[in-house]
Parts: C-alpha cells; structure tokens; sequence
C-alpha cells in the first residue's frame, strides 16, 4: 500500500470499499502536476497530491451522478460528473492521459445509469491497468 493509499483510506467510511485509486497530471490550479481520483461504491473524490492528509478536494456522491463525461479542451480533458442539481469539474489530465480517463468516465456513467455497485467493480477489472486497488 503506498503513502497515497493510506492517507485516501483514512478519509473512507467503515462501509466504503476503494474500488479505484489513479493520478492525473494536472492539479486542481490547473498546472502540471499530481492529483489524485479515489473511486468507491458511494463517492467520487479527488485529493492534491501533498495534501492527501487533508481531506478531498471534490466529492461526489454517486447516488447523485446522472452522468460523467470527458470534455476535450486545448491539450486537456475535463472528467465532468453531471448531478440532479450542476455539473461538476472532478478532474482534469492532458491528453496523453485521455484514453485512462475516457475508460473511467465511462465506467462511471454506465454505473450511474445501472446503478449498480455491480458496475463499478467490473471497472476495477477492466481498469487493472491503470492502478486499480481492492478494498
């Protein structure tokens, strides 16, 4: 289990099981760097990569997400969750990181629409490649 990986689990709840832990490259200001996505059965968060310790930049919980979609920009992809009341930028990565991330949204949207837990750990196996943990 790396440092990463211990700190995300200490902000997890008893009955959360982490399904997916991968990095992006860009941070939440938007320049290069690590930030992390941390994908349970009930929530969608992401962590900067040296403040792990201090809790999730964003969270979504699942049971809200009508969608996810992956928005092309100029040398960039958005990972969007779309909830019943806004759209939510989870995550952003350059490009060559677009087809990890476009795997991820939509595992996530056919999870959303299913509604199923089932989905979600069919995208840990589909996914092993891109550091897939089991809870």
């Amino acid at each position: 289990m790396t440092d990463h990986e211990s700190q995300i689990r200490r902000f997890l709840r008893p009955s959360e099981e982490l399904i997916l832990l991968t990095y992006t490259d860009i941070e939440r200001g938007r320049s290069f760097g690590r930030r992390w996505l941390a994908v349970t059965g009930e929530r969608v968060m992401t962590f900067s990569d040296d403040g792990a310790a201090d809790g999730p930049e964003v969270e979504v919980p699942l049971d809200e997400v009508k969608s996810v979609k992956t928005v092309h920009l100029v040398g960039q992809l958005v990972l969007e969750a779309e909830t019943k009341t806004q759209k939510v930028e989870v995550l952003r990565c350059s490009n060559s990181m677009s087809e990890k991330f476009g795997k991820v949204a939509k595992s996530l949207n056919d999870a959303a629409k299913d509604g199923t837990y089932k989905k979600l750990v069919e995208m840990q196996s589909k996914l092993s490649s891109i550091t897939a943990v089991g809870g």
